[in-house]
């Protein structure tokens, strides 16, 4: 049981990396296409003197709350599934316990019932 408990943890910690790695490579490139864009609507368009600053406050808020959302989003969906697998191996484990105990009431049994008989 620790065997597959082992691979099954490094598994999910491996495929978590992954996802972090991808996940920054993703934030990365998002951000970089905004600053781009920005940076052709500033210096070609003039754009930031035809804005206020309300506007400027909204957008920057937005794209904060999004990636926080985002990120705490992520962090609970992770720790409910750690939760979950906890719960789901203690389950096995009073099931195996429970045969276990039912074994032994039934052998008792049997044993006594021959003990009897002799």
């Amino acid at each position: 049981m620790k065997v597959k408990l082992s691979k099954g943890k490094d598994w999910i910690i491996k495929k978590f990396k992954e996802i972090q790695i991808l996940g920054l490579f993703i934030g990365i490139f998002s951000s970089m296409i905004i600053m781009i864009i920005l940076f052709w609507l500033i210096n070609i368009r003039s754009w930031i003197g035809n804005t206020d600053a309300n506007a400027w406050i909204q957008t920057v808020g937005t794209l904060f709350g999004s990636f926080a959302g985002a990120w705490l989003a992520g962090k609970y969906a992770i720790e409910v599934g750690n939760r979950q697998i906890k719960a789901n191996l203690d389950e096995i484990r009073k099931e195996n316990l429970n045969k276990l105990v039912k074994f032994n009431e039934n052998y008792l049994l049997e044993v006594r019932s021959i003990r009897g008989n002799m």
